[in-house]
């Protein structure tokens, strides 16, 4: 163990010695360059002492003292016992006496009561219900004391409460403790905020518009007045409910209040035409601009932003805004003045490894109003929340380093990887969603406006001759590769299992996805297409049948082509499908069955000239399921809506099963309820009965 000796002959203060450089790292936590820590060892002065034998402490490294330093340490402590007394004393007090009774912070930066065994046999074991949210521990620290130790979320409650039971004892707190509670009183308010927010029916809004604010929805109303009272936030309300106009119609009040000059919106390229649309439609005095397509033209039109003042607003794609070449331009462009970002389905830079990411977080930088809107911010797992939240505080809450917060949630490892998730921990997303809560607006379309009924249905269908055939070959390969895995090996190849899983998927769809060769009629577009026929002919309605295979969207478009029918995918062009999507919807076109992959048009578009959507397929992607399932009830829907799924397999049972359980994981962090502990994939049991007999 390292030494502690008073300082060389001629020198004051106090020094370590026999140290090592993993040492001295544990004694120096604050001091990054080597050189400092090693300076700082060869002397101290005693509060410097003080402070290195906490942190040594604090990390379970035990240090000896020499007769000299030890003396000259409890003078040091004579000198100050007093300010145990005060209200925030040093914690590097604690490393050289432990009072009897003090609030502490943990070495995990949580907060904690710090109790003599004595007073707790006393006070606290009679009173168990007074601090039975807490955990007790012992701390090897802290020898002949407990330490009672609360989640962020509880504290709060349990100081007042444990305040009063030690009314006759006055308790010591240190000053990280006090540093701790005047945080959590001010995350309380925000939250307290939010919730005044998130009741609110209706709110007066005296914006320089005044028609504007006649025109919007009672909800949209108070959007806008939680976007001009707030800096950063998200705004998760339900799809469908409009957040695009409520961000236009802030950023139009922002500007003309003064309070920014401009803002940029980056978006999935699927949305750039509709942001500007519903600009020119509304908002008619901010000047909104789109880049152009081509490098040369963006890179010269660009320079040509950055010295003129002929615009509002900039859109975006996030394709366009990661490129080397744009990002720095619209950094020193927006450096300029007070402006405000948007991040329109913000779930896409949920990877904080991507490029997209980075250069947005590089971006976010320069702009004091930033806001992230999404109806679905963790499509996979809690994981995608952090990088979403990092452009929205600037790491305030978890911090700016990823790979650092992640094991605070979450535990990790497996043999391909240390960082890879196994499973989270239930209190740590129970306090992840308090935090997230500090700064979301999310109200769902039950709560704000009246929309017709949606149902749910699932038709079972039997796969028969060469199609079952085939469906089973692949089911029994899976069966023989699933039952075939220990725990171990599950967790390594969990990512590829699923991937097979897929094959099967498509085989109960088309065969042809698989075997372009094959020759006969996949039994779920025979049902597909008697009820097609009811619902176009019969009742000269309109459909929207979901697929995620693109050789699918190209059979349906030519099988129902007699009924007037558009294919709408990334192969696409833009125009095209926007074009695609205004005949759907005027009651007068002859297009009456878009053809759809949820990839391409789950987000930002609105289907509601039909009330039935049919799903042929699904994948485990989540995302994909939670956002193309709206398309047709939202705002503007005056029927009752059916969502109607396709199964002709276990394995598609499965999948449909795993997508809604992430839907509701998702609702639990946007509603802010307590989270139960959830599994990330299906278990091995549940994938060995999905192809089972």
């Amino acid at each position: 163990f390292p030494i502690l000796d008073t300082a060389t002959e001629g020198r004051d203060g106090l020094r370590l010695l026999g140290w090592t450089t993993e040492q001295l790292r544990d004694c120096f936590p604050e001091l990054s360059a080597f050189t400092e820590k090693k300076a700082r060892a060869a002397r101290m002065n005693d509060l410097q002492t003080a402070e290195m034998l906490y942190a040594a402490r604090s990390r379970g490294l035990k240090i000896w003292m020499s007769r000299d330093a030890k003396a000259r340490l409890d003078s040091f402590l004579s000198r100050h016992r007093k300010e145990f007394q005060n209200p925030d004393f040093d914690d590097s007090l604690l490393a050289l006496e432990v009072p009897e009774l003090c609030w502490m912070t943990t070495i995990d930066g949580g907060g904690g009561l710090l109790v003599s065994k004595p007073l707790f046999d006393e006070k606290c074991k009679p009173h168990e219900s007074t601090w039975k949210d807490g955990a007790l521990a012992l701390d090897s620290r802290f020898p002949g004391h407990v330490v009672l130790r609360w989640r962020d979320s509880q504290l709060l409650g349990a100081h007042e409460t444990l305040t009063k039971l030690f009314c006759e004892h006055p308790i010591a707190q240190s000053r990280s403790f006090s540093a701790l509670l005047k945080d959590l009183k001010l995350r309380q308010e925000r939250r307290q905020r939010r919730d005044r927010y998130h009741e609110m029916k209706d709110c007066s809004l005296e914006l320089q518009n005044p028609e504007l604010s006649q025109k919007l929805f009672p909800h949209q109303r108070v959007a806008v007045r939680w976007l001009l009272d707030s800096a950063q936030g998200i705004l998760g309300d339900d799809m469908g409910l409009g957040k695009t106009l409520s961000v236009l119609a802030a950023a139009q009040e922002m500007k003309a209040r003064g309070v920014i000059e401009r803002f940029l919106v980056i978006c999935p390229n699927s949305l750039v035409r509709n942001w500007l649309r519903e600009s020119a439609q509304w908002t008619k005095d901010l000047r909104v601009v789109l880049l152009p397509g081509e490098k040369k033209e963006r890179q010269r039109f660009l320079k040509t932003l950055s010295h003129s003042p002929l615009f509002d607003g900039i859109v975006v794609n996030y394709e366009t805004a990661r490129l080397d070449y744009v990002y720095p331009e619209l950094k020193a462009i927006f450096s300029k003045s007070p402006s405000l970002l948007c991040i329109d389905e913000s779930q896409r830079i949920k990877n904080p490894q991507s490029k997209a990411f980075e250069a947005i977080n590089e971006l976010a930088e320069v702009f004091p109003r930033r806001f992230l809107l999404t109806g679905t911010p963790t499509p996979r797992d809690l994981s995608d929340i952090w990088g979403q939240m990092m452009i929205v505080d600037r790491g305030e809450r978890f911090g700016t380093r990823y790979f650092d917060w992640l094991p605070k949630v979450a535990e990790l490892g497996n043999k391909y990887s240390d960082m890879a998730i196994r499973r989270f921990i239930p209190e740590q997303v129970e306090e992840t969603i308090h935090r997230v809560h500090e700064v979301l607006l999310r109200r769902s379309k039950e709560e704000v406006i009246n929309l017709p009924e949606k149902l749910f249905s699932t038709r079972d269908i039997e796969l028969t001759g060469d199609q079952l055939k085939r469906y089973n070959e692949v089911r029994d390969e899976l069966l023989v590769r699933v039952t075939a895995l220990n725990g171990n090996d599950f967790v390594r190849s969990i990512d590829s299992i699923l991937e097979q899983y897929l094959r099967a998927v498509q085989i109960a769809s088309n065969p042809r996805l698989v075997d372009p060769q094959w020759k006969g009629e996949p039994a779920k577009f025979e049902e597909l297409e008697q009820m097609v026929n009811e619902i176009v002919v019969d009742q000269k309605g309109k459909v929207v049948i979901w697929t995620n295979y693109l050789l699918n969207v190209d059979e349906l478009v030519e099988r129902f082509a007699h009924l007037g029918a558009a294919p709408y995918s990334g192969q696409v062009d833009a125009a095209a499908r926007q074009e695609s999507v205004l005949r759907f919807q005027d009651p007068s076109s002859d297009l009456k069955v878009l053809v759809a992959v949820p990839g391409a048009g789950g987000v930002g578009i609105t289907l509601t000239a039909a009330q039935t959507a049919i799903y042929v397929d699904k994948t485990w992607n989540a995302e994909h399921w939670m956002q193309s399932v709206d398309r047709i009830h939202r705002i503007g829907q005056t029927g009752t809506v059916n969502i109607i799924s396709l199964h002709s397999s276990k394995v598609d049972d499965l999948i449909a099963w795993n997508v809604r359980r992430k839907e509701k994981m998702q609702a639990r962090l946007l509603r802010g309820v307590d989270s139960k502990e959830e599994e990330l994939h299906p278990t091995l049991a549940e994938l060995v009965a999905a192809v089972s007999d």
